[in-house]
């Protein structure tokens, strides 16, 4: 107890030590009560929660020694003997409790705690890993961390920002820790760049509720995107908990290997760090070790490899994401907002499910005269994210049903949709099956679509003022109520119909050797304007169908299918017509084409409605 002391205290520690067993307060109150440490040491050795409100003085090494925690209150700037802390809790509640000020810090494995320190104006060595906490309101600048070992920063929040000297020269860095590694609990830390982290071989570990602020070097002025001070490379980096940030403000931080800290019982749940700030943080390493959720909430992400963000879930609010080279992720991505994709002439693939109620963004542009955003974005999940797809340059493939999500896909000109990249099941038919796309559309432009050698459909209603252009072998099925106005041009295989408006209210045009198919589950009657430039199959299936519009060009018309095809318009066609199979019906002779071409009719029927003479 302090009555054990006498009524004034006065303590002489001539290389011994003074063991507190209970929770006690040493003070006296008088200016002359003191702690004198005359010895190479002097030890106080608490196994509870003592405090001392008595001056130090002398120039032996004070230790704290022993599990309890010891607060010094004192103002003790008469003592120069340093401060080792080799076991529990030292707290100060001001910066000159730890003596005059510049003298030296040790920390042997203990913690210091602060309480309503601003600033620590001395050198901290580390001589085992230890702690520094924070348990007051205001940030507490440290002078100088140093040592072969890491030290934890812990509670409130921390400025380890080296020191400029402006009274000598305003260039010079002073202070600048040497420290082995650096470990984040529940705090927020200041740096101006990585080397206030210590050696440059020292660990950077984010272990929940930790926030990284990166400020640049004390002095520098950010100036514009081409200034060399905006960039900023960083160490390895290793995240456990969740409620871990890195905000790289307005800087280009290119980070070393991310990892996470437990290894195989990481999971998306458990582990996460959010990536704050309208600068760019370039991710150019394969953080394969990554298994946490990484969120992007400002700014700009870069990335170079395939598991650039790690192999758990990347989440991402308005924000950009810009490819370096051709990647290949498999991360479940979460969409928050919009995700603007820039693969600037790289193909990438993204493997994982897409949810949230976010959109994605393909963008392009030009960057000193190249087209950036002309590469490929391949989606093969099943996602679910609703708040639509905008595709403005490039093209995006399809390995999925659902690879759109559930929302509007919209296409500016020029850009092109890949339906089916690997998907190869064989039907009774022979033909490989294909995507049924439900997402509504909208061509903005001319949009090439990719059928390759599938049988895929667009079931959704298509819109806009943009045009169809069908390439591939394959089948590709329109069965929405569409209207899209700019026309459809069918270059290669089939195209199938499944509503009287499927091709829009523009214009037809059929290459040689492509085929139209009227009906799918039900008769059509189809008013388009149709252009045949060769011989172009046209399908009745058992249906009765009819072309309503206009049918020209230098082409043929060739009826297949055991329904009725009736022709209904002043056609000029002018490759003359076959009828294979069914019945063709004609109410005129120029529902035939121009007045010269034939008609060959074998194992089928031309059906003449009405009193018209065939004049051919």
């Amino acid at each position: 107890e302090a009555k054990n002391l006498g009524g004034k205290v006065l303590v002489e520690l001539a290389g011994g030590g003074l063991t507190l067993l209970n929770d006690i307060t040493i003070g006296g109150g008088a200016s002359t009560d003191s702690i004198d440490i005359t010895g190479a040491r002097g030890a106080i050795n608490t196994t509870k929660d003592s405090t001392l409100e008595v001056a130090f003085k002398g120039q032996g090494l004070f230790v704290k020694e022993g599990e309890g925690q010891l607060t010094l209150s004192g103002t003790n700037t008469e003592f120069t003997g340093g401060v080792s802390i080799d076991k529990g809790t030292l707290t100060i509640t001001k910066d000159d409790s730890l003596g005059k000020k510049d003298t030296n810090v040790i920390l042997n494995g203990g913690t210091l705690q602060t309480d309503g320190v601003t600033t620590l104006n001395r050198d901290v060595q580390l001589n085992q890993d230890s702690t520094i906490k924070n348990i007051g309101a205001s940030t507490v600048g440290l002078n100088r961390l140093q040592g072969n070992y890491a030290v934890t920063l812990e509670g409130g929040g921390f400025n380890l920002k080296a020191k400029i000297d402006e009274t000598t020269d305003p260039d010079t860095v002073v202070n600048v820790n040497q420290h082995n590694g650096t470990i984040l609990k529940n705090t927020n830390v200041i740096i101006g760049n990585d080397a206030d982290l210590g050696k440059s071989t020292g660990k950077l570990n984010f272990a929940g509720g930790a926030t990284l602020d990166i400020q640049g070097v004390q002095g520098q002025v950010v100036q514009d995107e081409s200034d060399a001070i905006r960039n900023i490379s960083m160490r390895n980096m290793g995240v456990e908990g969740t409620g871990n940030v890195l905000d790289v403000n307005e800087f280009n931080v290119t980070l070393g290997t991310l990892n996470s800290t437990l290894g195989k019982q990481t999971t998306e749940a458990n582990t996460g760090i959010t990536k704050q700030g309208t600068g760019n943080l370039i991710l150019n390493k394969d953080n394969k070790d990554y298994k946490g959720t990484l969120t992007i909430s400002e700014g700009a992400v870069f990335v170079s490899k395939d598991n650039a963000l790690g192999v758990g879930k990347a989440v991402f609010e308005t924000v950009k994401l810009t490819t370096l080279a051709a990647t290949n992720s498999t991360n479940n991505i979460g969409l928050n907002g919009a995700l603007s994709i820039d693969g600037q002439t790289f193909d990438n693939t993204l493997n994982g499910v897409i949810s949230g109620t976010g959109s994605l963004v393909k963008v392009g542009g030009r960057v000193d005269g190249v087209d950036m955003g002309t590469g490929t974005l391949t989606l093969t999940g099943d996602n679910t994210y609703s708040g639509g797809t905008n595709v403005q340059a490039g093209k995006v493939a399809l390995n999925a049903d659902s690879a759109l999500g559930t929302g509007k896909a919209i296409f500016a000109k020029d850009t092109e949709l890949t339906l089916d990249v690997n998907k190869k099941v064989l039907l009774d038919t022979g033909i490989e099956q294909g995507l049924s796309v439900a997402n509504a559309i909208e061509v903005k432009g001319e949009v090439d679509i990719h059928s390759g050698s599938f049988n895929s459909s667009l079931t959704g209603v298509i819109s806009g003022s943009g045009s169809l252009v069908k390439d591939g072998a394959g089948q590709l099925n329109l069965t929405g109520a569409n209207s899209y106005a700019g026309g459809t041009q069918v270059n290669a295989g089939k195209v199938a119909l499944d509503a009287n408006t499927a091709l829009g209210t523009g214009a037809a045009t059929f290459a040689k050797d492509t085929e139209l198919s009227l009906g799918i589950t039900k008769g059509l009657s189809v008013a388009n304007a149709v252009q045949v430039d060769g011989a172009v199959k046209v399908h009745s299936g058992s249906f009765d169908s009819s072309l309503d519009g206009v049918v020209s060009g230098k082409g043929s018309l060739v009826k297949d299918g055991t329904g009725t095809l009736t022709l209904k318009g002043s056609n000029s066609y002018e490759g003359g017509t076959i009828v294979n199979e069914g019945t063709l019906a004609i109410s005129q002779n120029a529902n035939l084409g121009k007045a010269e071409t034939g008609v060959t009719v074998s194992n089928a029927t031309l059906l003449l409605n009405g009193d018209i003479a065939i004049e051919r």
